[in-house]
Order: C-alpha cells, then sequence, then structure tokens
C-alpha cells in the first residue's frame, strides 16, 4: 500500500467518522428539543384517595387547577386545607416523575449523561376527608385570642403625665 492509498484510506474512515459524528448530533438536538416540549407541558394530577380532593399543577408544581366535590362541605377547615396540601405535594411529585421520564429518555439516547436531581417530597400517608368528623355548620371553633400588636408606648421623660405623643411627630 503506498503512503497516497494510506492517506485515501484514512481519510475516507475520518469522513466517514465525522459524517457519523453529524448524525449523532443533529439526532441528539432532535431529542432536546422534544425534551424541550414535552417538559415545558408537563403536568402532575394527583386526588385524595377518597376522590373529593383533585390537584392539577403545572411543570413547575404551582398549582393550575384544584377542584373540590361539594361532598367537602362540612370539613373542618383544618382537615381540608391538611388534604388539599397533600394532593398538591402529590401531584407536584407526579409531575417530577413525568419529568424524571423525560430526562431518562434523553439518558437513554445519549443526548445527557445524567438525569438531574429532583428530590421526591414526602407525600405522606392516607388523604381522606370521609374520615374526618363533619362539623354542624353552625358549630363555629373557638379563636385563641389575638396578641396585642399596638406598638409599644414611648414613654417621653418631659410629658410623662400628659397624653403620649405621636411616634409620627419628631419630638421636641
Amino acid at each position: 500500500m503506498t503512503s497516497s492509498e494510506t492517506l485515501a484510506a484514512r481519510a475516507a474512515r475520518l469522513h466517514a467518522r465525522s459524517e457519523q459524528l453529524r448524525e449523532t448530533t443533529a439526532r441528539r438536538r432532535q431529542a432536546l428539543e422534544r425534551a424541550r416540549d414535552h417538559l415545558a407541558a408537563v403536568e402532575g394530577t394527583a386526588s385524595s384517595d377518597d376522590g373529593l380532593v383533585t390537584a392539577t399543577v403545572d411543570t413547575d408544581g404551582v398549582l393550575t387547577r384544584l377542584e373540590l366535590s361539594p361532598k367537602v362541605r362540612g370539613s373542618t377547615p383544618h382537615a381540608l386545607a391538611h388534604v388539599i396540601t397533600g394532593v398538591v405535594r402529590r401531584a407536584a411529585a407526579d409531575a417530577r416523575n413525568r419529568k424524571r421520564a423525560v430526562y431518562e429518555s434523553l439518558r437513554a439516547e445519549g443526548a445527557v449523561s445524567k438525569v438531574p436531581e429532583m428530590p421526591s417530597p414526602d407525600v405522606g400517608g392516607p388523604l381522606t376527608l370521609s374520615s374526618t368528623t363533619p362539623v354542624h355548620p353552625t358549630t363555629v371553633p373557638a379563636r385563641s385570642p389575638r396578641p396585642d400588636r399596638r406598638p409599644p408606648r414611648i414613654s417621653n421623660s418631659d410629658h410623662d403625665d400628659g397624653p403620649p405623643s405621636s411616634w409620627l411627630l419628631r419630638a421636641t
């Protein structure tokens, strides 16, 4: 084999390799574009175990829809808040799992080397309103007294026996 044949063979191998890399790069770019579109459209949905509360979140875990059954009437506000919060967390976990699946497909195609960290929230135990004791509509839970939120009285030693001076006015 002459040196020109060796150079021609090497050039052919390099050309074939560059074509292979070009095709691989194009395939990965297309996969990334598809993934970007899929990630933007991800939604997560979850319902309470009794089906009375359903929540949907967007790709960032932001609540986009909350559905409450008419049967939630009579539930305590605390119980309803607990179930809604848990259902929203479950919906966010669902969205996170869907995003993870998109990244896993990218990793399988070689477009990314690893899946980004996406911690899973603690979604807790069973979420149901049917096991809570309904509150009669006329029953109102007692409220704890509010702390005094008035600003502290500032003593003005020159005028202690008169009315307090306003904190808005400059003391003279």
